[in-house]
């Protein structure tokens, strides 16, 4: 199976309940693999650590809810998630980073929303 097969299947903005805002991160492995996706601010800063474990082949998804490591709602803004896949002999088989625009609802008092362009950077 070919690595670059992979994987982000696709990003949706969606809503939780009660106006929370949330992203979901759907891929597939073509292989088990360590697999990590971080959430990075614009300047380059670890904003949320979301997986970083090891994955049987199959699909999966990932759900960033907007908030950080401590629970609070991140600011608006240009975020990045990047997927990084490690194999059986601890090479990188797969890394891609996306980029996420945190934008505020202007219309409703509910929190803001996570919307996403599908933008390759590496």
């Amino acid at each position: 199976m070919s690595w670059r097969r992979i994987i982000l299947i696709r990003s949706r903005r969606s809503r939780l309940s009660g106006g929370n805002p949330s992203t979901m991160i759907n891929f597939s492995l073509p292989e088990a693999g360590k697999v990590t996706v971080n959430i990075y601010s614009e300047t380059g800063q670890l904003v949320r650590k979301l997986v970083d474990r090891e994955m049987a082949a199959g699909r999966y998804q990932v759900t960033w809810n907007g908030r950080n490591q401590f629970g609070k709602t991140v600011a608006a803004g240009v975020y990045f998630y990047r997927m990084t896949v490690t194999g059986k002999q601890s090479e990188v088989v797969f890394t891609k980073t996306h980029r996420m625009t945190m934008v505020k609802n202007f219309f409703s008092k509910a929190e803001p929303v996570v919307l996403l362009r599908l933008i390759v950077v590496s």
